[in-house]
């Protein structure tokens, strides 16, 4: 069986997979009076919004990381790992070094090599994908306090989930494909993206946590979702504890982590599609 049908199945059972999970949930909700239309429709959306995206960034993820890792030795496959989706300034040291190692025979030097090779594989090309990575997140973090305000000035207290659980998927896909495409590297996509997605995690709960006393001295709600709670009154520590919940950040992680991935194997394969575009720029640059 082909790696390409294999990761097709994998997707297929694991969306299967999550999509009875939802069906689960709907059907168990303590709110659950829906009718069965009600329920497909729920678990269609899940589907689609959640289960569909992490699917195929799973898929994407395991078919690099197996063509990554080939080789029968423990240190081919490190090395194999660490210099994987080098940009291509650094592609040809990568080879080398991979050639290098299987040249040694002695199995304590050998691992000795892959470990030194592999760390200073992990040391380059880091610049431009944090940038992008900072400035991704704090974008985030900006678009969040600047709806929350909003919301607040024109006296909508409904809540900024909406936005904070689907906005920065963009952004996080954007920094993804733009750290992939202009490096011409799924690894320096991927990074750009991934750190993003802590950065934008932080800054965004951060920035939900102040909010979370506003929302609740101005109007007694909870910033996510507008609700006030049962007891009637809140607090900023009731306000800042549900802003902070791990179910909310959990629900978070699970609609963002899929998108860096997506991202970055888009901005790979357009640069590897056309490959001669930055060259013949430049040559028709210098030639100018």
């Amino acid at each position: 069986m082909t790696s390409r049908r294999c990761g097709w199945l994998l997707g297929a059972a694991m969306l299967a997979a999550l999509a009875a999970v939802f069906a689960w949930i709907a059907v168990a909700a303590p709110q659950s009076a829906a009718t069965a239309a009600q329920v497909v429709s729920k678990v269609v959306d899940f589907t689609l919004f959640i289960g569909a995206p992490l699917a195929a960034g799973t898929v994407l993820l395991i078919r690099r990381l197996k063509a990554a890792t080939r080789g029968r030795l423990g240190a081919e496959r490190l090395l194999g790992l660490a210099t994987a989706g080098l940009p291509p300034a650094r592609q040809e040291w990568g080879t080398a070094m991979r050639a290098e190692l299987l040249s040694i025979d002695d199995p304590s030097a050998r691992r000795a090599f892959a470990r030194s090779a592999a760390f200073a594989a992990l040391r380059i090309g880091h610049a431009r994908p944090l940038a992008i990575a900072g400035t991704t997140g704090l974008l985030a973090a900006a678009g969040t306090l600047a709806v929350s305000r909003l919301l607040l000035a024109v006296d909508k207290p409904i809540g900024i989930g909406i936005y904070t659980m689907f906005a920065p998927v963009l952004l996080l896909f954007a920094a993804a494909l733009l750290g992939a495409a202009t490096r011409r590297s799924f690894r320096s996509g991927l990074e750009a993206g991934v750190v993003a997605l802590f950065v934008a995690l932080v800054g965004v709960f951060a920035v939900m946590a102040v909010e979370a006393v506003t929302w609740a001295e101005h109007y007694g709600v909870y910033v996510f979702d507008g609700d006030r709670p049962s007891t009637g009154h809140l607090g900023p520590g009731g306000a800042v504890g549900d802003a902070l919940s791990p179910f909310f950040i959990g629900l978070h992680l699970v609609l963002w982590v899929p998108w860096p991935v997506l991202g970055a194997a888009l901005g790979a394969a357009v640069r590897h599609r056309h490959p001669a575009d930055g060259a013949a720029a430049r040559q028709g640059s210098s030639r100018s």
